[in-house]
């Protein structure tokens, strides 16, 4: 937890300075807040966009990934209630804001251009940071969105493969009820003449 404190200092900067009208366009700069995670920000004079890069070493992970952040993206533009949020959007490609600052940026992870289960990027603007709370509170989401992510991924993966145990059983459960039961022998009778 300390460490994500830390490492969302440089977020946190650019989102006070957004709040405080002081934003200015720049190019898109890497913030790293995980070994092999990092984010890219880019300032604008009214907004910030956030683009996370989502890589996963699993492709079934990845697939799921790419489901989630779909539905994700489009529950904001479908759910009345969430109109204040933030918005965002999901992309298979890298958003062009960022493209050349992962090609530019020393700092930019390598393989942050070909992510297998897409970006997803926030636009954030000054009444989403317009207390200091609300500056802590936005950077701190932003730097957790990943653990947010895998803690879904790894719940449904658990979700489904519950599912398929139970579904398992219920089909052999069937099987076992339809195994054709042995033939009756029929007894042998001997007629007598006579």
């Amino acid at each position: 937890m300390l460490r994500s404190l830390v490492q969302c200092i440089p977020l946190r900067k650019i989102l006070t300075d957004l709040n405080q009208g002081k934003s200015t366009e720049k190019q898109a700069t890497c913030i790293r807040y995980k070994r092999k995670r990092a984010m890219y920000v880019k300032p604008l004079v009214d907004s910030v966009v956030v683009v996370f890069p989502v890589h996963f070493e699993d492709e079934n992970d990845a697939t799921l990934a790419v489901n989630f952040l779909q539905h994700f993206a489009e529950t904001k533009r479908t759910q009345q209630n969430l109109a204040n949020s933030p918005s965002c959007a999901y992309h298979l490609n890298p958003p062009l804001e960022v493209q050349e600052g992962m090609r530019s940026d020393s700092t930019a992870l390598s393989g942050d251009d070909k992510a297998n289960g897409g970006y997803m990027s926030f636009s954030l603007f000054s009444r989403h940071v317009n207390t200091a709370d609300k500056v802590d509170s936005v950077a701190w989401k932003m730097c957790t969105f990943y653990s947010f992510i895998s803690y879904h991924i790894k719940a449904s993966k658990g979700h489904i493969q519950s599912r398929m145990r139970t579904k398992a059983d219920d089909w052999l459960d069937v099987l076992a009820k339809a195994k054709a039961a042995p033939p009756k022998k029929q007894p042998k009778t001997i007629r007598l003449q006579g």
